[in-house]
């Protein structure tokens, strides 16, 4: 099993933080649904509302700062021992808290 987290912002604002990692970087990795974190941290973590926060304090300390301007953890992916992923998506309410759902597709659906 692994953990990755879809990140959100501009294509500006991702464009730009990408160009903080070095090229064929596995931290971080882009293909047609968007960008993916992929920290060796989130190997050790359980559960997706850990793996969030992890990329949350990533991003918080990320240095040079400007480069991370605009850019947040979206969506944890999860790909099970079995080929399927399972993807947990985060809403956030502000001042309200937030709120989390599971939607499971089978790899290829």
């Amino acid at each position: 099993m692994s953990w990755s987290v879809q990140l959100a912002g501009t294509k500006s604002d991702l464009d730009r933080f990408a160009k903080s990692f070095p090229e064929g970087s596995r931290e971080l990795i882009k293909d047609s649904r968007g960008y993916f974190l992929n920290l060796d941290r989130f190997d050790q973590l359980h559960d997706s509302n850990e793996v969030h926060q992890a990329a949350d304090s990533y991003l918080k300390g990320f240095q040079p700062a400007a480069a991370v301007n605009g850019v947040t953890a979206a969506h944890v992916w999860r790909t099970n021992q079995d080929g399927t992923r399972t993807v947990f998506m985060t809403a956030r309410l502000e001042g309200r808290g937030s709120l989390r759902a599971e939607i499971k597709k089978a790899q290829g659906s």
